[in-house]
């Protein structure tokens, strides 16, 4: 079994609007809600909530090239250079930032991989579930999952961490807290 991916959770708090002219910008902005993450389609009667809604967190895409041509053109891009944790490999994490969304692939070069690692939602404007968006209440969040699988404080911000899908790689979904209203919901994808 497979532990959750090199994504920690506190990276929902790296996503977080920069402070610059065009970051305040953005944040004027409502952002972007695409109709992917708020579809009201029905799920199996067996399907969790959790695994419904994190479900729809793929269809941003497989690859950059599938998000562009879904979303349009980013707002912003950046690429970072890592190492692999499994091979001596060299990695790239590419971040494609748009208003109040910013969707996160892995990249390999040890065999050309391009894996989807993370939906990161910050936009108000995104009912992701009846009651349940960034500005909603973690009482509603509480009400809607029950307990999260994890939970931990960093500063002033709480991260709840739902498990979505079981192994042999973990996925989740992330929602950080501050002061009792969610800031960011994440959808963050296991990467083996």
């Amino acid at each position: 079994m497979t532990q959750p991916s090199r994504y920690l959770v506190l990276v929902s708090l790296a996503f977080l609007p920069h402070s610059s002219a065009a970051g305040s910008r953005l944040l004027a902005s409502s952002g972007i809600c695409p109709a992917f993450l708020t579809t009201r389609t029905p799920w199996a009667a067996k399907t969790s909530i959790a695994e419904a809604l994190f479900s729809r967190g793929y269809e941003a895409g497989d690859r950059e090239s599938v998000t562009v041509a879904r979303l349009g053109p980013p707002s912003g891009r950046r690429a970072e250079t890592v190492n692999s944790l499994q091979s001596a490999a060299v990695d790239s994490i590419i971040r494609l930032r748009y208003p109040g969304l910013e969707v996160t692939f892995d990249k390999t070069t040890d065999g050309g991989k391009e894996l989807l690692g993370a939906v990161t939602l910050t936009s108000r404007r995104c009912e992701v579930y009846p009651g349940l968006s960034v500005g909603a209440s973690a009482i509603t969040l509480r009400r809607v999952f029950g307990a999260p699988t994890v939970q931990s404080v960093v500063a002033d911000s709480t991260i709840m961490q739902y498990e979505a899908v079981k192994g042999p790689v973990y996925s989740y979904l992330n929602f950080t807290v501050v002061r009792d209203t969610i800031r960011v919901i994440q959808w963050q994808f296991g990467i083996d």
